[in-house]
């Protein structure tokens, strides 16, 4: 069944359920107006640091060539779409007013969109919580036993580094300086952002183990099979690398209503596929959903 986003926010202003939003690459491109942030202007851009052997050369195993990968793909979104301009995006208003109707927030991007957004709901009031916690030596920790936890990077975030004590840490810019360069220092440093990039059914077996063994990885799964009530998603396009995702949104009993947003009808006709015979599960389009008719 095929629903109208306006419907849609009455019901959620007039529930009491929880509401929880799962958000995905098409969240960010849309918080980017389809325009300024696309995959293919972020490939090429990758494509032409690797065709440079000048700057691949000191790149001496596959396991470094793959993390020079994933490097260069935050550094081209960061660039593309850094803090400040985030905050000037002329949509904003309507992507808070988006996040605002949620009480949970659960990605599966690793960039810094979603952290920004909720920063600057926090400092309208909204009570935001990822975690972690400012230790004595300031850094900031994640800490398993908050039961505030409302924000869940499914995999992973490039503003986390894990210790050597496989302690999660989150990056935070500091006074004068801007978040990407702190996550420079601490890539210099030799420390790893905490990011899982999977790209087809092939690396699924992937992301299931690297939430075994991480335990942050582990919980926000958990919690996501665990949500309760209404679940709203966005610009998740339900890939083969993704269907532990499918099968936690099937298999999780406490979800009365699940709307799952689309963008285009061909993207609709897969998604019916995918969850054939959910009666809880209904449909609507995203396509200009930030533009401020919809406000």
């Amino acid at each position: 069944m095929k629903r109208d986003w306006n419907n849609i926010k009455k019901q959620l202003l007039d529930t009491n359920y929880n509401k929880s939003v799962l958000l995905g690459n098409g969240f960010t491109i849309a918080c980017g107006n389809n325009n300024i942030l696309n995959s293919e202007k972020i490939i090429d851009n990758v494509h032409k640091y690797f065709r440079n052997r000048a700057t691949t050369k000191k790149i001496a195993s596959i396991e470094a060539y793959i993390y020079e990968v994933e490097k260069q793909f935050i550094k081209q979104i960061y660039n593309i779409l850094p803090i400040d301009k985030i905050k000037k995006l002329p949509n904003l208003e309507n992507i808070i007013e988006f996040l605002n109707f949620f009480d949970k927030f659960y990605t599966l991007n690793y960039d810094h969109v979603l952290y920004c957004l909720l920063m600057i709901l926090h400092d309208r009031g909204k009570e935001i919580d990822d975690g972690f916690r400012k230790q004595k030596n300031e850094q900031l920790i994640w800490n398993n036993n908050v039961e505030q936890q409302c924000v869940y990077y499914l995999h992973g975030a490039f503003h986390f580094v894990s210790n050597s004590d496989n302690r999660i840490r989150k990056i935070k810019s500091s006074v004068g300086t801007k978040l990407f360069a702190q996550i420079k220092k601490e890539w210099n440093k030799g420390e790893k952002s905490h990011i899982i990039i999977a790209s087809d059914y092939k690396t699924k077996e992937l992301k299931m183990t690297s939430e075994e063994y991480s335990l942050y990885l582990k919980k926000c799964y958990s919690a996501f099979k665990n949500a309760q009530d209404i679940l709203v998603t966005m610009g998740v396009s339900f890939s083969s690398s993704d269907m532990h995702i499918v099968k936690a949104i099937k298999s999780n009993h406490n979800l009365k209503k699940v709307y799952i947003g689309y963008y285009k009808n061909k993207e609709l006709q897969n998604f019916k596929k995918i969850f054939n015979g959910i009666d809880k599960i209904e449909y609507y389009n995203t396509e200009n959903i930030f533009h401020s008719n919809n406000q």
